[in-house]
């Protein structure tokens, strides 16, 4: 989105005119939902965001994060600047000096206890192709360590492994396909809503949807079977 904005920002100074209800794509910032938005701009200000409803993936439905992008840009507690803590207070600092700091560190660490002293963890933030410049990055800055699994995407990459031998899985839609969906400790009513909308499709066309949780979710309760197991009953289900 954030490029979308510079987009019409920059095209208003070239003419020289205010451009009125201006429509232009957003992209998603570290979201796998890959979302298209529609952005409307008034007078440089952003007045509306929804979901583009001709989108073949995405078809305009937004989550609450998206549909609250706007309440979020325009809150008066949202940051526009790096922040430094000096005796139990947070100031604003520039970016320049941000990045000296971080640089002045990382130089320091280096000098005095070598770059292996340095742990590079990567578990969070936009999972596209950008995401290499973490690696890019401290590959010129010498050997680092890195951690072995993690609590996020490492752990479902490890499992497809062992389950499957590879991390590789069928595009979203071949779902519709399915006879049989068995959703194991997986809530996409709430945290992947364009899956759920394409379970629910499945559904529709006459799939069983086997939930296998120990909490009662929104999934558990569209589901034909929910099968509610503590976690150790969970963990001898899995090694049958």
């Amino acid at each position: 989105m954030i490029f979308s904005i510079v987009y019409v920002i920059m095209l208003n100074k070239i003419t020289g005119r205010m451009l009125q209800d201006m429509k232009s794509h957003g992209c998603t910032l570290d979201c796998f939902g890959c979302c298209k938005l529609n952005v409307y701009v008034e007078n440089n200000e952003i007045v509306k965001i929804e979901g583009d409803k001709n989108h073949p993936y995405t078809k305009g439905i937004m989550c609450e994060k998206g549909r609250n992008h706007l309440k979020r840009l325009s809150d008066k507690d949202r940051l526009y600047s790096p922040m430094k803590k000096e005796n139990g207070k947070w100031t604003n600092i520039s970016f320049e000096e941000a990045i000296d700091i971080i640089a002045n560190k990382l130089k320091y660490y280096k000098e005095k206890y070598s770059s292996n002293s340095v742990m590079h963890y990567s578990e969070s933030g936009s999972g596209s192709i950008l995401k290499g410049i973490e690696d890019i990055f401290f590959n010129f800055y010498g050997g680092i360590t890195k951690a072995d699994g993690g609590t996020c995407w490492s752990a479902g990459t490890k499992a497809q492994k062992y389950d499957f031998g590879y991390n590789k899985s069928h595009f979203i839609d071949d779902v519709l396909n399915a006879k049989n969906i068995i959703l194991w400790s997986k809530n996409p009513a709430n945290s992947h809503i364009h899956l759920f909308h394409r379970i629910k499709k499945a559904k529709e066309k006459g799939a069983k949807i086997i939930v296998i949780d120990p909490i009662i979710t929104d999934t558990a309760n569209s589901a034909d079977i929910h099968i509610r197991l503590i976690h150790l009953q969970m963990l001898l289900l899995l090694w049958q």
